[in-house]
């Protein structure tokens, strides 16, 4: 008997059974949809944030307005993080011709942390070299200052009390995004001269920031032990969370994690037929094998090892197959967009292994151990006809499932929503297939002929018809989520950045510079744009009372209430902007003979500081005070590129109030020299450009959409294993129903069309549950999830009727040649 039991002979021997070859394949493709999703994120996450750092200078910035404390620098230094401190502060800069008002940055030796600075050495040269910081006694200034000043390379400004020497001209710095060569008015010098200029005094307004650089992992060492000691969390910032890219990479792992769950539900429900119809294969060898003297720890042990067996090899391959799928698109986008070095991780390959055995033995092994248990005499006799699994043997599974997907969930909302999708998924499926399982049974109640065998052989054979619905239902539902999914998600980001978004910002324009202005910009052919006026206020009160001790203390640190607001007037509202409450446009009105403003406030800041319809909210404008009630709340698209406000007053309100202009144009690349050119004759005009972050959150959509195209590709052919597999385990089963027909009498023309008629009722019953799990599951969880637009789609309840009686009719053509063209015995002996 020792023999009879080797390993190889039990394998071998279990191999041809096909069943362990489909369950091999699900889990290779399960694992692999893992892996792939954590080589494909892991390296656009290592590259965005690489080049995001490399555009701000640092990986992780503090800010605030006292020095930073020498126990947080210490305490950085032992973690062994870079680091480096830029003191910022206005000042009047002067030469001998003229005064100007910068923004001075005072850096210290290490910066930047990530990138260099780009420096020419006269104010002519538009091309430059990389450096770093000034050197004591230097200064180096935008060109914008230059020519204000009058100065060039080798020229002395005055810095508070300090004569400093022009050394270079900047054209481009970290934290500059700009494409135009560095008109924005700023000064750099170094930090062991500030001393010396006197700058800082009691009352002076000064900002210090902290740059930081290092791994992620020591990074969010770092600041778990420092966000006890900050005032306010939002002084600690992450690059990639502030840039437009970090919320587009948010998007992307939110639809990565979505395609991986619904692989990972795919997976278990291939996992448990196949490996449910593999037990019920082996209950009769099985008990061969204990009529033999084998005995349960035998059959248990040798199985185990089986069990561990498929679970090395399917997770092993499944993880070469979804590293070389994920390498292999990575490649492609590399192809037109650098990602930078191949990033490797530990869990890249440990999470996708352990992940992959879990799902055997989650799915193969409580089949396994009940067919073991059962009484061999009994199954050889038939007192059993299937394989029973009670619920406490697949709990610990659903357990390990759920934990699975704790981990491949990018957060706790998502985690949530998975598994009440899970459980809403189970009941509706259930429901439905029940429903239209009967709908169809009614259709051919009472009808003679064809259909009365089809109704007939629906209503005894209720469960498999039920599986076969529930399973096809199961995979429109979530191919038709997924790709809604990535259809509106590529579409929306599509439309959040035309080819002609705006890429150029001017602001603090007085209003005789803007018809000159629209002047030189016509003639450069360049779409005139639309003016706003700006007037700089902060928000101080609320309802009468000081502001921040009418709301919540928590709320007191909003960054709107620590800085200046621009405020404007329009009547016209931005296609950026939509109102959720109140009415538009804001106007002027009288209460109790009183004139009272109304305003309109983002929802965001309003939701922030509790702010509701009726509200008054007083501003410090200057040297006026000036306040306004809440007439309307809208939600904003910050993320759009074009100007938009916190706070918007009617026409008229703030005449007394001296103001500025701010507009935005879209600079062809190859007009962005003329268009420089032209701005020079403005130097009181501050310009922004934006040319550099456009390049690189194009070029994440453009990753995006090939990462799109992929999965959906291998998403596809999951569906089609898990197609395939229900359509196997009532194969038997139905090729035996054919056989009745044809031994009572039923020709071949009366088996093919009842087969048809049969496959269109549940096709069509499948389509249309497929086409409500859609709606249910897009609408109430991945447009949530995914910050999408709630939609209803019409078309997809004729599409997917349509592609489920297809699905049908396509496996059901060998079936159908088998039981026409064969010969009835030899059909006999293969179903046993």
């Amino acid at each position: 008997m020792h023999n009879l039991f080797k390993q190889n002979l039990l394998v071998l021997d279990i191999w041809r059974t096909g069943q362990l070859k489909l369950f091999l394949l699900t889990l290779i493709l399960v694992v692999a949809s893992f892996s792939a999703s954590e080589k494909l994120f892991g390296q656009l996450e290592a590259s965005l944030g690489h080049r995001v750092s490399q555009l701000v200078g640092s990986d992780r910035e503090l800010s605030q307005s006292s020095p930073i404390p020498s126990q947080w620098l210490l305490q950085a230094e032992m973690m062994g993080l870079k680091q480096t401190q830029i003191t910022e502060l206005d000042s009047m800069l002067a030469s001998e011709s003229a005064f100007q008002l910068s923004n001075l940055l005072v850096v210290e030796d290490n910066y930047p942390i990530k990138g260099q600075v780009l420096i020419s050495q006269a104010l002519a040269q538009t091309k430059g070299t990389l450096a770093n910081y000034p050197n004591a006694g230097e200064i180096w200034l935008s060109p914008k200052i230059a020519k204000i000043l009058q100065v060039d390379v080798g020229k002395q400004v005055i810095v508070g009390k300090k004569p400093l020497t022009v050394s270079a001209i900047i054209l481009r710095e970290p934290g500059d995004v700009s494409g135009l060569v560095g008109l924005a008015p700023r000064a750099l010098i170094n930090h062991q001269d500030l001393d010396a200029t006197g700058l800082i005094r009691p009352g002076s307004r000064v900002g210090y920031r902290w740059l930081l650089g290092g791994t992620e992992k020591d990074l969010e060492l770092f600041h778990q032990w420092l966000a006890p000691k900050l005032e306010n969390e939002k002084q600690w910032k992450n690059p990639n969370d502030e840039q437009t890219s970090g919320r587009i990479l948010k998007r992307i792992r939110a639809y990565l994690a979505i395609i991986t769950l619904i692989a990972l539900i795919m997976g278990c429900a291939t996992l448990a037929m196949a490996g449910y119809r593999f037990a019920q294969q082996q209950r009769k060898r099985v008990a061969l094998w204990r009529c033999m003297g084998a005995s349960r720890s035998q059959l248990l042990g040798n199985y185990s090892q089986l069990i561990l067996w498929v679970s090395v090899v399917g997770s092993l391959l499944g993880l070469f197959l979804g590293l070389l799928l994920g390498q292999g698109v990575l490649t492609l986008v590399q192809q037109s967009i650098p990602l930078g070095d191949s990033v490797w991780r530990l869990q890249m390959l440990f999470m996708p292994l352990f992940s992959g055995m879990l799902l055997v033995i989650t799915f193969l092994f409580p089949v396994i151990l009940m067919s073991i248990q059962q009484p061999p005499l009994a199954v050889l006799r038939c007192t059993f006809q299937t394989l029973k699994i009670p619920f406490s043997h697949w709990a610990p599974g659903i357990l390990c499932v759920m934990g699975i997907a704790a981990y491949w969930s990018s957060s706790l909302k998502f985690w949530l929503g998975f598994g009440l999708g899970f459980v809403i998924l189970s009941f509706l499926l259930k429901g439905l297939s029940s429903l239209m399982i009967n709908v169809s049974l009614k259709l051919a109640k009472n009808r003679t002929g064809v259909l009365a065998v089809v109704s007939s052989l629906m209503r005894t054979q209720k469960k498999t018809s039920s599986l076969q619905l529930m399973v096809i239902s199961l995979v429109l539902g979530l191919f038709g989520v997924v790709s809604l999914s990535s259809q509106n998600l590529l579409s929306q980001w599509q439309n959040d950045l035309p080819e002609n978004t705006p890429n150029l910002f001017l602001f603090n324009v007085s209003e005789p510079d803007i018809e000159p202005i629209d002047q030189n910009m016509t003639a450069l052919n360049i779409d005139k744009a639309t003016w706003y006026p700006i007037v700089r206020g902060r928000l101080t009160h609320l309802n009468g009372v000081l502001i921040r001790d009418a709301i919540r203390s928590e709320a007191s640190e909003d960054g709107a209430l620590r800085r200046e607001l621009n405020l404007t007037w329009t009547t016209q509202l931005s296609p950026d902007n939509k109102i959720v409450e109140g009415e538009w446009p804001p106007n002027i009105f009288m209460v109790n003979e009183v004139t009272e403003n109304g305003i309109s406030v983002e929802q965001g800041l309003a939701t922030r500081l509790d702010l509701k319809l009726g509200d008054q909210l007083g501003f410090q404008v200057g040297s006026l005070y000036v306040d306004g009630v809440i007439t309307s709340l809208r939600t904003v698209q910050w993320d759009s590129f074009r100007p938009n406000f916190f706070i918007i007053f009617p026409e008229k309100s703030l005449e007394q109030v001296a103001t500025t202009y701010l507009s935005s144009f879209y600079i062809p690349q190859q007009k962005t020299a003329a268009v420089e050119e032209s701005l020079r004759q403005f130097p009181t005009v501050s310009v922004i450009a934006t040319r550099k972050l456009l390049e690189q959150v194009s070029a994440l959509i453009a990753q995006a959409g090939m990462i799109v195209q992929a999965s959906m590709v291998f998403l596809a052919l999951l569906s089609m294993v898990l197609v395939f597999s229900v359509l196997l385990t009532t194969y038997q089963e139905r090729l035996f129903q054919g056989l009745v027909i044809r031994a009572v009498g039923g020709g071949n023309q009366f088996i093919l069309r009842m087969m048809w008629i049969e496959w269109l009722l549940l096709g069509s019953a499948a389509g249309f549950a497929g086409a409500f799990l859609t709606e249910f599951l897009y609408n109430g969880i991945a447009a949530g999830l995914l910050e999408l637009e709630w939609k209803f789609h019409p078309l997809l309840w004729i599409i997917m009727p349509i592609a489920a009686i297809l699905i049908l009719f396509l496996s059901a053509i060998p079936l159908s040649r088998k039981l026409t063209q064969q010969s009835p015995m030899l059909l006999l002996k293969e179903t046993g």
